[in-house]
């Protein structure tokens, strides 16, 4: 059985594509020859796809070359006659991309969140959350396409479903993904000594595509109580140590969510907005706004507002942990993989 993955991670996207496709691949049956399908840019993640056992195509794609084209490199890369499977998780692929694909494989799934384009797939994944997601996109994959819809198909990591540990009173996780091209994890690492009066501890998480992380060790090697974790495997156990998080939006809310961790959000990309404003209407996290308008002071108000309103940190765990379903996860996913269609891949 030969499976592909077509998605990238670079320290300008982030490795939110790679990273939830990696989740999927490792769950897929482990006879199926899966080969991940990615642009060599800065900060690809190839090595730990292949650290995870997974096949890998590095491929120099050219900028501002059509679907259509890409396609073409790519089945002439491809050393497989057929593929069982093409998973697709890229912003900049549609329909065109996964028409010219058909000739190789034989079913296609996509995975998205911004129902902005067509898409010629017989599986669209959309982890999100959204008041009425039903309506996203029915003009948007063919009428046969099975929509999995909401967080309770978020890939999540199997540690995600355990329970590790106890959270600690005013303990912050400060995170912004793998790559945090804005870097305001300095910028908010930056405000701990000034809560020092008040017992804040923290741990602070980068990424493998952080591009400032000497300048961070320096930063904060002399801060009390603040622990640095460079490209860390146990993201749960940290979660759920965690009083409160600070981060932005994108894969990462699915995880505060299934531990039931609150948080302030600061959104990175646009992408981010409409879910990020969804959960705080839901009374799920707390928005602080895009990073543009990044506010010191508010984000400390903040911060010690939950800290001394235990009664309304709590609100925002019990809203956050409602989100995703404690059944959910990426075997519901796999589920319908191996029957597309009522054939068991």
């Amino acid at each position: 059985m030969n499976i592909a993955i077509r998605a990238d991670a670079s320290t300008t996207i982030g490795t939110g594509h790679i990273m939830r496709c990696l989740t999927l691949a490792s769950h897929l049956p482990q006879s199926a020859r899966i080969t991940f399908l990615c642009k060599r840019m800065p900060g690809h993640l190839g090595e730990k796809i292949l650290q995870q056992g997974f096949r890998l195509i590095l491929a120099d794609i050219p900028d501002g070359i059509s679907q259509e084209h890409e396609a073409q490199l790519w089945c002439e890369l491809l050393t497989e006659s057929e593929l069982s499977l093409l998973i697709v998780d890229h912003y900049a692929l549609g329909a065109a991309f996964c028409g010219v694909m058909r000739r190789l494989s034989q079913h296609i799934m996509v995975i998205d969140d911004l129902a902005n384009r067509l898409h010629d797939c017989d599986i669209l994944l959309d982890q999100n959350y959204y008041s009425a997601p039903e309506h996203r996109y029915k003009a948007l994959v063919p009428a046969h396409c099975k929509n999995l819809l909401g967080p309770k198909f978020a890939l999540l990591r199997d540690e995600f479903n355990q329970q590790l540990t106890t959270r600690l009173p005013n303990h912050l996780l400060i995170s912004f993904g793998g790559s945090d091209e804005q870097n305001l994890t300095a910028q908010c690492a930056a405000l701990l000594p000034s809560l020092s009066n008040y017992n804040v501890t923290a741990d602070v998480v980068i990424g493998a595509s952080y591009p400032f992380s000497r300048e961070l060790q320096l930063q904060i090697a002399h801060y009390k109580g603040v622990t640095l974790h460079e490209n860390c495997h146990y993201m749960s156990e940290l979660m759920q140590k965690a009083s409160l998080m600070i981060g932005s939006g994108g894969s990462t809310h699915w995880e505060r969510c299934r531990v039931g961790l609150p948080g302030l959000i600061i959104t990175t990309a646009d992408n981010q907005t409409e879910i990020t404003k969804e959960l705080a209407n839901a009374g799920a996290c707390e928005w602080l706004g895009a990073y543009e308008q990044f506010s010191p002071d508010l984000l400390i108000q903040k911060m010690l507002f939950y800290f001394q309103h235990p009664d309304a940190l709590f609100a925002l765990s019990r809203q956050a942990r409602n989100i995703v379903p404690p059944d959910s996860g990426v075997n519901k996913v796999i589920e319908h993989i191996n029957h597309l269609h009522g054939e068991k891949l």
